[in-house]
């Protein structure tokens, strides 16, 4: 098996080599994986505040940044807000590659 790209804007450092598939030609190619925590609707403002914060102190040690880096992850820690934005799009871009690409669930 050969790696023909990364599918995201950045190279990884796991493999300095390999291009961005966006790099070889594919513009604009960026599908990338990224993890969340999420809480119940209803939840006091105050309290995804304090979860994000101390969620965001985590990810910025140095322990937990070269743990999560060794796995291929870059950690970042955004605000709710921010999730919100990366959320936001993704149903509106699958559905078209779904209908696109013509899949159908049996």
């Amino acid at each position: 098996m050969r790696a023909l790209g990364v599918s995201g804007l950045q190279r990884t450092p796991l493999a300095p080599d390999l291009p961005t598939l966006d790099e070889s030609g594919v513009r604009g190619f960026n599908v990338t994986t990224w993890d969340s925590f999420v809480a119940p609707a209803g939840t006091p403002r105050p309290v995804i505040a304090r979860l994000n914060a101390e969620t965001v102190r985590v990810l910025r040690t140095p322990e937990v940044r070269e743990l999560f880096r060794k796995m291929g992850y870059e950690p970042t820690g955004t605000t709710p807000e921010e999730l919100a934005n990366i959320c936001a799009p993704k149903p509106v871009l699958w559905s078209k590659v779904i209908r696109d690409a013509n899949i159908r669930i049996d």
